[in-house]
C-alpha cells in the first residue's frame, strides 16, 4: 500500500513541497482504501483527515473503455 506521497510545486520562491501520509487501509469491496490521511506543508502545515465509513460504488465497464477514432 503507498504509505507517503511527496510532491513540489514550482514558486517564484523555489519549490513548495507536500507531502500526504496515507493510513488506516481497510477493505471495501475487495479494494484497500486509506481511512485516514495527513497533508504536511512547509511552515508547520499539517492537514488530518479520517473517514468513518467508505462505500463502494459500481461502475460500468464501459466508462473504461478506449473512445472510438470518430469521437476525437
Amino acid at each position: 500500500m503507498l504509505a507517503r506521497l511527496v510532491y513540489f510545486n514550482d514558486t517564484l520562491f523555489g519549490a513548495y513541497p507536500t507531502q500526504i501520509e496515507y493510513r488506516d487501509y481497510r477493505d471495501v469491496g475487495g479494494r484497500k482504501v486509506p481511512y485516514e490521511w495527513v497533508i504536511s506543508q512547509t511552515r508547520n502545515r499539517e492537514f488530518t483527515y479520517a473517514m468513518q465509513t467508505v462505500k463502494a460504488a459500481p461502475t460500468e465497464d464501459a466508462k473504461f473503455a478506449k473512445p472510438s477514432a470518430s469521437s476525437r
